[in-house]
């Protein structure tokens, strides 16, 4: 019997003490890819319902009551002379009344949130005007909001 319940205690320990290979670590957001680059050259939106869980309070903050109902990659020039390419992820809310946006790093065919990044909301009830933009200012670029009568620009952290 002792020999039974020796050769089980070292069964059961050498078992214990096998080599686990750890996961590696998940990409979580803003860490995630944002989106990517296809073959024909469109952009498509990843990790949607991350990014719109992450940018739902922004949304609720800046707008009050108006959730998101879409994202875009947009890729754009920045407005003064520099003429820089840039490009941003921006979401629509559903009063029509703000875009959220924040800067993207194209690496490869895939976009990344840009390091330390924030969420620029343009709000406004003048239906034109007041969506983000680039400005290359200090070595790089920066958003800000175009013109119209009542636009307000706020950040909040990615």
């Amino acid at each position: 019997m002792k020999r039974y319940l020796l050769a089980i205690a070292f069964i059961l320990l050498f078992s214990a003490c096998k080599d686990t290979v750890p996961e590696p670590p998940k990409r979580e957001y803003p860490l995630l890819a944002v989106g990517t680059v296809a073959d024909n050259g469109s952009y498509t939106v990843a990790n949607k319902d991350i990014i719109k869980q992450h940018w739902a309070q922004t949304a609720h903050n800046s707008i009050g009551n108006a959730s998101i109902v879409s994202f875009e990659i947009v890729k754009s020039l920045t407005t003064n002379d520099k003429g820089q390419e840039f490009f941003m992820l921006t979401a629509k809310v559903s009063n029509n009344e703000a875009l959220l946006s924040a800067l993207l790093i194209k690496k490869g065919k895939s976009f990344y949130f840009e390091e330390e990044g924030t969420i620029t909301a343009c709000v406004s009830k003048c239906g034109t005007g007041c969506l983000p933009a680039g400005i290359y200012q200090n070595g790089r670029v920066r958003l800000y909001c175009t013109t119209c009568a009542d636009c307000e620009k706020t950040e909040h952290p990615l």
